[in-house]
């Protein structure tokens, strides 16, 4: 699936379109479970998700164990800070106080105005 407010999506984040990761887990993610279920009743589900999809998936799956049998993630990077050697964990620390600040300001992260996608 493409998350919401990325690629074709016609939404983007706004001050006018807010939107969470767990709409994007508790509605969106379900709704493809759902789906998959219909379509293939009685074959094995496996979700799979590549970066911020793979965290989105992980969400799904706190909240909803038995809802696959299994996942695979690819280049799902985290920015728990224990995980990351001193004095890159202040780095990344500081990154993310940055975006805060940014989405606080503006009502969400201008990501594509920044480089991003």
């Amino acid at each position: 699936m493409e998350l919401r407010g990325l690629g074709g999506s016609s939404l983007r984040a706004s001050r006018a379109c807010d939107f969470s990761y767990e709409q994007m887990a508790a509605l969106d993610t379900a709704a493809v479970v759902e789906a998959m279920r219909q379509r293939f009743p009685g074959h094995p589900l496996y979700l799979g998700g590549h970066s911020l999809g793979a965290h989105v998936v992980s969400l799904y799956l706190g909240l909803h164990p038995q809802a696959a049998d299994g996942f695979v993630f690819v280049a799902a990077g985290t920015n728990y800070l224990p995980a990351w050697p001193f004095p890159r964990n202040l780095a990344v620390l500081g990154f993310g106080a940055a975006i805060r600040a940014v989405t606080g300001a503006r009502g969400h992260f201008p990501g594509r105005s920044r480089g991003g996608a």
